[in-house]
Formats: C-alpha cells, structure tokens, sequence
C-alpha cells in the first residue's frame, strides 16, 4: 500500500477556492455538520471547510503580512474550523459560521503568539516572569 493511500485523501483549500466557494444555506450547513459527526463523512467535513476558509483566511491576514508565519496561521485556523464542526450543537439555534468564528480566531492567535515567542511556554501558563528575591 502506497503511504498517501494509507493517510487518505488530502484537502486542500487554496485563498481562491476559498472566495469562490458558496455560501451555505442553513439547512445545507446543519446537514453538511450532522454527516461529519454522526458518519465521519470527508466529503461533509470538506465542503464545510470549504465554504467556511473565509473566516481563516481572514484572521490569518489581520494577524501577519509575513508569508511564512501567514501558511502557518492558515494551518492552524483549519484546525480550528475542524473543531468546531466537531464540537458544535445541532441543538441550538446558531449559524455555523458564528460558532466558527470564535474557534478559528482563537487557533490562529494562539499559533501567532506561540511562532513569536522567545521561549515556547505551555499553553494556560503565565508568560510573567516573577521579579527575583533578595535573600539575606
């Protein structure tokens, strides 16, 4: 078996392929979120991502006009955008794209500040160095 065989298939959603993607209605939306989390469906997970990179290209764009740090933010606000059709509650009355947002912002200023630190601190640490102590 052939390694790309064994990883499956791969997206990718190109800036242009993002602006050229439509809109969801919201039935289209609930259905495509409903197939992703109930049967694992690709197709399902992609067109939403698809549909939705907008928002990622965007906070990858406010936060960096460097191109490198930009492929890498775009990278995670994917992630992001998969999270959020995992996590997100059929059950309340609530576009996606609202829900995903929150998600995607979160992943690419997360990725942002980590790629500009220093030091790489845990996640949930305080980034405050305490001032030293005198002893006598």
């Amino acid at each position: 078996m052939r390694k790309k065989e064994k990883l499956g298939r791969q997206m990718e959603i190109s800036y242009a392929l993002a602006r050229s993607a439509p809109m969801l209605e919201w039935e289209q939306e609930r259905a495509l979120i409903e197939g992703w989390q109930t049967n694992k469906d690709p197709s399902a997970l992609e067109e939403l991502l698809l549909s939705h990179a907008r928002i990622v290209y965007y906070w990858a764009r406010k936060l960096s006009s460097d191109q490198a740090d930009r492929e890498d933010l775009i990278s995670e606000g994917i992630i992001g955008l998969i999270k959020a059709a995992e996590m997100f509650d059929l059950e309340r009355d609530v576009r996606f794209s609202t829900y995903a947002r929150w998600w995607v912002k979160n992943a690419t200023i997360t990725a942002r500040n980590r790629l500009h630190a220093i030091v790489d601190t845990p996640e949930g640490t305080s980034k405050e160095i305490p001032a030293p102590t005198r002893h006598s």
